[in-house]
């Protein structure tokens, strides 16, 4: 299902953030929202899953859906452990067993099952990062929202957890907004790339990369044609 955005606006007080804002962004795609910090992007991707409401325009795409968002900042429970931290989203999916087996998993991914009885004050804050990003991925949602997610990750598990993501938006046939101003990011696990100015948010242009994923770590130099044709 699509979703479609249509005529949005939003502002602070006297502060215009979005003004007659269009777009239709489909599922089993990633879409990259990209541009400099502060020219609305986080704005759009909250008022796309709910979390503000537009003062005008409509988001239609959205109903009975289920929604999963790694944010800027990680938002763990400082007084509960990391297995704790995950337990909480995901208790109502499953049950205990399968509970345990689904956090290890995934803590596994982000190489992180080492510190599962470990408290968010006690890990650097590319680890919290981390923690949040498998949090996201277990809770299986139709909308994923990934707000600068591989920020504080060293480049080696970068790769391999975008790999990761984009292989199970491709399964899942999920709906993911890749927030970033990281081109390399962008490059390596878009569909399309949206690219934004502000404030007021404007998009600029959109972008479609038709290297599949699977390939784009083995095409450098084809990846790199699109960084020059793209990011002038």
């Amino acid at each position: 299902m699509t979703i479609e955005v249509q005529q949005i606006y939003k502002a602070y007080h006297s502060l215009q953030v979005i003004s007659d804002l269009n777009l239709s962004l489909g599922d089993n795609k990633i879409h990259c929202f990209f541009g400099p910090s502060g020219c609305g992007k986080t704005t759009l991707a909250n008022l796309i899953v709910g979390l503000l409401k537009a003062d005008n325009g409509t988001i239609a795409g959205l109903q009975d859906r289920r929604m999963a968002y790694v944010f800027q900042e990680d938002r763990l429970l400082p007084w509960a452990t990391i297995q704790e931290n995950l337990s909480f989203v995901l208790k109502k999916s499953y049950d205990k067993d399968k509970l345990r087996a689904v956090i290890d998993y995934h803590l596994k991914l982000v190489e992180l099952e080492a510190f599962k009885n470990s408290y968010p004050a006690e890990l650097s804050g590319g680890m919290r990062q981390r923690v949040a990003l498998a949090r996201a991925l277990a809770y299986e949602a139709e909308i994923m929202i990934l707000d600068e997610a591989f920020k504080g990750v060293h480049l080696e598990l970068k790769s391999a957890l975008m790999d990761y993501v984009g292989k199970y938006v491709e399964e899942r046939r999920l709906l993911t907004i890749l927030i970033t101003h990281d081109m390399e990011e962008a490059l390596y696990l878009a569909d399309d790339i949206y690219f934004f100015e502000g404030l007021p948010l404007k998009l600029i242009r959109h972008e479609t990369i038709d290297i599949p994923k699977g390939e784009r770590r083995h095409r450098a130099k084809d990846l790199a044609a699109y960084k020059e044709k793209l990011f002038r």
